[in-house]
């Protein structure tokens, strides 16, 4: 990214569409790297919310499956559907230990938006 010139300098063509071209692998990657990050976050989330919900109360933990459909149903979204419902949860079952990070990141992506 060292070609790169934001001080309005003339340059050749070639340089200018290096420039572009640079730009936009970098800031597609990033995108890309930023929307990873969010949806792993949100899965992990939901996850966690399904699962403290069911041990809420031991009537709650029976009917877990029933949960799952009827959060589906509401819901309304191919994100949602009762299969990744269902992978959400087990997500946060097998790895509880990203509470902190997942807190962090959070934390961090609120008081920035």
């Amino acid at each position: 990214m060292e070609n790169i010139h934001i001080d309005g300098q003339h340059e050749s063509f070639d340089i200018l569409a290096q420039n572009i071209h640079s730009v936009n692998q970098l800031l597609r990657q990033s995108a890309a790297n930023a929307i990873n990050k969010h949806v792993t976050c949100r899965n992990w989330l939901v996850g966690y919310y399904i699962v403290h919900y069911e041990q809420n109360g031991s009537d709650r933990a029976k009917y877990g499956e029933m949960l799952l459909k009827n959060l589906a149903e509401n819901l309304k979204g191919s994100s949602f559907s009762y299969r990744n419902l269902k992978l959400y949860r087990q997500f946060y079952q097998t790895y509880t230990r990203l509470l902190f990070p997942i807190r962090e990141y959070v934390t961090q992506f609120l008081s920035i938006g």
